[in-house]
């Protein structure tokens, strides 16, 4: 029987990170071909749309129900959702941990697809986005 290849996604709000590690007690090594980070967020132009009062001449400016921020990295993190899904469709990997920041991770979590869910084997909640393969390989154990 052949080992299960487990990757480990280091995801943030602007980077997601892929190491692999190919035997349940082998060396944990960084794919760094795969590596996603999220393009920089353009400033916000313009105003701000308006509305007018009820009674009066009174306008006032109406806030977005997204903030513009939150909005960017759930793009960025659809974006690694979608890559994790034809990575799982193409047997890319057997298994799965997600460790992400608990914000992410929430906003992650239910954009995988069947097929990466079925593969999911841990999640993290922690940021090891700045953290080394030698240091995720410790935290396996």
């Amino acid at each position: 029987m052949k080992s299960p290849r487990t990757w480990i996604v280091v995801v943030d709000a602007h980077t997601a990170r892929f190491f692999e590690r190919l035997a349940p007690a082998g060396r944990v090594v960084e794919k760094t071909e795969l590596t996603l980070t999220a393009p920089p967020r353009q400033p916000e132009r313009g105003r701000a749309p308006r509305v007018q009062e009820s009674v009066g001449s009174a306008r006032h400016r109406i806030e977005a129900r997204t903030p513009p921020r939150v909005a960017h990295e759930k793009a960025f993190l659809d974006t690694v959702a979608e890559q994790l899904g034809r990575y799982a469709e193409a047997d890319a990997f057997d298994q799965l941990i997600l460790s992400a920041p608990a914000r992410a991770a929430g906003m992650l979590k239910p954009e995988l697809s069947r097929a990466v869910q079925a593969k999911l084997k841990d999640v993290w909640i922690k940021d090891l986005v700045h953290e080394a393969a030698a240091d995720i390989e410790r935290r396996l154990g």
